[in-house]
């Protein structure tokens, strides 16, 4: 059979985000990683955009942590998707947080 590219995965993935369903993605991850997929900052990005979206911030921070000590640089888009979580909450000052 063909094994799926990381491109295939990350979009399983998204799906999981449209649908806001961190377990799906929590399912979704451990299939990738069953599957010798590398997390790479798509992948890392993608779950905080997950997180921040269902309003637990925790999460997101929490998967920024796991990225940056598995060596992975976090992008412009971690940080926007991080700093949109707090501002969905209304929390102007963790998302100011984010930048320094």
């Amino acid at each position: 059979g063909v094994r799926p590219s990381a491109v295939s995965w990350h979009m399983v993935l998204d799906v999981a985000v449209k649908r806001r369903s961190p377990e799906a993605a929590r399912k979704v991850l451990e299939d990738m990683l069953s599957a010798g997929v590398e997390l790479d900052v798509v992948t890392y990005s993608t779950l905080i955009t997950l997180h921040a979206e269902v309003g637990d911030i925790q999460a997101a921070r929490a998967v920024l942590k796991e990225m940056t000590e598995a060596g992975v640089a976090p992008n412009v888009v971690t940080f926007t998707s991080l700093m949109r979580g707090y501002l969905l909450r209304g929390d102007v000052e963790g998302a100011e947080g984010v930048l320094v």
